[in-house]
């Protein structure tokens, strides 16, 4: 199957861990948060999980 990359606190799935939306939703909680580290994971347990597809990627 797939893998997708995703952030434990995030709520979307990237097709790789370079991804626009990814690293622009990193870099706009610099500072204000603890960032969580980018995982990979199946698309199934993504998707099992409730991630949904990153709308600038596409997700898979």
């Amino acid at each position: 199957m797939a893998e997708v990359y995703v952030t434990a606190k995030g709520d979307k799935y990237h097709k790789t861990e370079n991804c626009w939306g990814l690293i622009a939703g990193q870099k706009s909680g610099e500072g204000r948060y603890d960032l969580q580290p980018i995982e990979p994971k199946e698309l199934g347990d993504a998707i099992a999980n409730g991630w949904t597809a990153c709308g600038t990627c596409g997700g898979s």
